[in-house]
């Protein structure tokens, strides 16, 4: 399990953030909390899922469904020290 700064932090790094963060904030099922909760990672597993239509977003479900997987890939790995 991550933290949500961790979360925030790898969402931060991807090149894909600033229309994930554009799609969260014009949802209009999302309050200025929601927006906030999702872009700080405190949502955690449900980061994707429920942050926003995918079908109704520019770039499409299938975009979507890809970067979610990707995230899943790297919140589920172990953390070795």
């Amino acid at each position: 399990m991550k933290t949500p700064e961790q979360i925030k932090e790898w969402l931060q790094k991807q090149e894909w953030y600033p229309q994930f963060v554009r799609n969260v904030k014009n949802d209009s099922l999302n309050s200025e909390e929601d927006v906030q909760d999702y872009i700080s990672g405190k949502m955690q597993e449900y980061t994707f899922a429920y942050s926003f239509s995918w079908y109704e977003s520019p770039e499409g479900f299938d975009f979507w469904h890809e970067k979610e997987k990707q995230f899943f890939e790297w919140y589920d790995k172990e953390e070795t020290i």
